[in-house]
């Protein structure tokens, strides 16, 4: 890699924010250096085309991943690889961990336990608004909904379960899918309490 390559990277890193960019480029060094004898060697293009997609990863994050993925991996891992694997911890940290079925479980447990006179999202004079551990089913849950489940008669619920995941799933789709383009998803309070959700069936 001659001079003029390590300039420009340096560049693109420092415009992203990192304080070590010699750090970072050791980093994929490294993951390249594991898989070079495999691949005929890392091209300059290859390794501005890395740097430049995975600019915006902190250098922690960057450094286990590509550390697991050498363990891991038959073959250099593609930059989705990389940014797959991170996005995971990132879901992980903003709670978005459940199964849809264990957040529908929790729906119902809820449901049974604080009735339909308390809803997701607001307050009322029987206490405060319903809340969820993870974030998805805070974004999906309206209060109408809410109310829809807790009044339904047994021979529906399976209706209702089945729409509730079908939409958990999107939702946790397009969660991960912004983590691992790079757009963050902003990390729910611990008991976030719901505000106008992003699907309403009714």
């Amino acid at each position: 890699m001659n001079d003029d390559t390590v300039r420009a990277l340096t560049k693109v890193l420092r415009d992203a924010g990192h304080q070590a960019p010699s750090d970072f480029l050791r980093v994929l060094a490294e993951l390249f250096a594991a898989f070079e004898a495999r691949n005929g060697g890392v091209s300059p293009m290859r390794l501005t085309v890395y740097v430049q997609d995975l600019a915006d990863i902190e250098l922690s994050a960057l450094s286990r991943a590509c550390a697991e993925l050498r363990r891991e991996s038959k073959f250099l891992p593609t930059i989705a690889e990389v940014r797959e694997r991170v996005a995971s911890w990132s879901m992980d940290a903003a709670g978005v961990n459940f199964s849809p079925e264990q957040a529908w479980d929790e729906v119902m447990r809820l449901v049974q336990c604080c009735g339909t006179n308390r809803v997701p999202g607001v307050a009322t004079d029987h206490g405060p608004a319903i809340t969820f551990r993870d974030p998805v089913t805070c974004a999906i849950m309206t209060a109408h909904w809410w109310r829809s489940i807790g009044h339904a008669p047994t021979e529906t619920l399976m209706s209702e379960r089945r729409v509730f995941i079908d939409s958990y799933k999107a939702n946790a789709t397009r969660a991960r899918r912004e983590l691992q383009c790079g757009r963050a998803l902003a990390a729910p309070r611990a008991t976030r309490e719901l505000g106008g959700g992003s699907h309403d069936r009714r």
